[in-house]
């Protein structure tokens, strides 16, 4: 027995997906590339005895790492809510729409799909049909 809300809840699934694995990339590609500029630096410095180069090497280390951490923060749990509303288990819409608060401020792909995934899990309707279906 198919459900109304059916099809958004594996939309909306299947988005928060696609959006979490390609800011896993995203942010594993900043990691990478601030990596590489971080050792470019440190090795320019190598041949200069001045202590500037080394420091600014391990800023842009450091730099990778904070960035890398914060997109891979917001983008697991977003990845795991993305399987968990397609699987329908009771715990994904809530870790959904948490994430998709922080989505709200990357325009305009991250907005609509906070706006969406809003819409399709707090609706009333939304609401019942998921509990219907998660069991």
């Amino acid at each position: 027995m198919t459900r109304r809300f059916d099809t958004h809840f594996n939309l909306v699934g299947i988005l928060h997906l696609i959006l979490g694995m390609l800011s896993l990339l995203g942010g594993l590609g900043g990691l990478a590339v601030l990596g590489v500029f971080g050792a470019l630096i440190t090795g320019a410095a190598a041949a200069d005895p001045t202590a500037s180069g080394l420091a600014a090497g391990g800023v842009f280390g450091t730099v990778a790492l904070i960035f890398s951490g914060v997109i891979a923060a917001i983008s697991l749990p977003q990845i795991a809510a993305g399987f968990g509303l397609l699987k329908r288990r009771p715990w994904a819409p809530a870790v959904a729409l948490f994430v998709s608060l922080f989505h709200l401020f990357t325009p305009p792909f991250g907005t609509a799909l906070a706006v969406y995934t809003g819409w399709s899990l707090l609706s009333e309707q939304g609401q019942r049909d998921y509990k219907l279906i998660s069991g």
